[in-house]
């Protein structure tokens, strides 16, 4: 009989809403103090540990997702900046190539991106190189392109420069311009290292 009461209080518990457990735990109580039944403490036992998991495993759960959702979204954040660059090359006097002043972080193998900006006022054109350096402000960055260039002028846009910075293991990503022909170039836009 008491078997039968207790299978029945554990099928009712199993939809017994959370405010409900105090009264299960309560009947159970009861019963061992009644009948003095040894094997009851257990099952409060196997009880109480059964809801308690459960709570601890929503606990950890829910701040496993919660973390997983701030790296998420420091990753993106962290993966796209932004950065303007203005570089100016004369091929006639010899300075035939400048680099962009400051060099952005460089942490995945993506490609790069170059925009130039459309309200430059020249009209000539420039090759565009990737570089790699250890530090934001490089004195002499390196070459990291693999003979890929990419000739740009105003308004144009390259959406898959291919680089090997991250390969190189270098820190940081930069561009370089090169100049095509004898004339003063200046050139205005943003670059974005992903």
């Amino acid at each position: 009989m008491i078997n039968l009461l207790l299978g029945f209080i554990w099928r009712i518990s199993k939809y017994v809403k959370n405010y409900m457990k105090e009264d299960v735990f309560y009947i159970l109580r009861m019963l061992k103090e009644k009948y003095d039944i040894f094997f009851i403490d257990k099952f409060w036992l196997m009880y109480r540990r059964f809801f308690m998991t459960r709570r601890i495993k929503n606990i950890i759960l829910f701040m496993l997702v919660f973390s997983l959702m701030i790296m998420i979204t420091n990753y993106v954040n962290a993966s796209y900046h932004i950065v303007g660059f203005e570089v100016t090359t004369h091929g006639y006097y010899g300075e035939d190539q400048d680099f962009c002043e400051m060099f952005d972080e460089k942490i995945t193998d993506d490609y790069m991106e170059v925009y130039v900006s459309s309200d430059n006022d020249s009209l000539s054109k420039l090759d565009f190189r990737a570089m790699g350096a250890n530090t934001r402000f490089p004195k002499s960055p390196v070459d990291c392109s693999d003979g890929h260039v990419y000739r740009l002028g105003k308004g144009e846009y390259t959406d898959k420069m291919i680089n090997y910075v991250y390969e190189n293991r270098y820190k940081y990503a930069g561009i370089k311009a090169q100049a095509v022909d004898d004339a003063l170039v200046t050139l205005k836009g943003i670059y974005i290292s992903n």
